[in-house]
């Protein structure tokens, strides 16, 4: 689920951010954010990550993969909460590598497709 949260996140990274340099910033955000979370606090922890990559509050709130991720914590006992947000502590770069690899390989909607889902 680490993977997934943090694939999620290119999707509201900041426009005003260089891309070229965002998976950096989004280990970076991981970080800060660990480092700033007391105890299994997952709704600061993903808040603190939102706010380093400068996510905007509409692309965060209506991001489907986030809310997927968060719906799933909120069932989860503190202890495994925290046990998810130490995780990326641990395991910062091959949680980088996964994520960036969903992230690349991820199915692109055609314009065409997103005409439709927007129906």
């Amino acid at each position: 689920m680490a993977i997934d949260f943090t694939a999620a996140l290119p999707s509201v990274f900041g426009d005003e951010l260089d891309r070229k340099t965002m998976w950096d910033r989004i280990g970076t955000a991981l970080e800060v954010a660990f480092a700033k979370t007391a105890g299994g606090d997952h709704e600061f922890f993903i808040e603190q990550v939102m706010q380093v990559i400068l996510a905007k509050r509409s692309a965060a709130s209506s991001n489907q993969a986030i809310a997927r991720v968060m719906a799933t914590l909120n069932e989860w006992t503190n202890e495994d909460r925290q046990a998810w947000i130490t995780y990326f502590s641990t395991h910062l770069v091959p949680i980088l590598v996964h994520a960036r690899n969903a992230w690349v390989t991820r199915p692109k909607k055609t314009a065409k497709k997103k005409e439709e889902s927007d129906k």
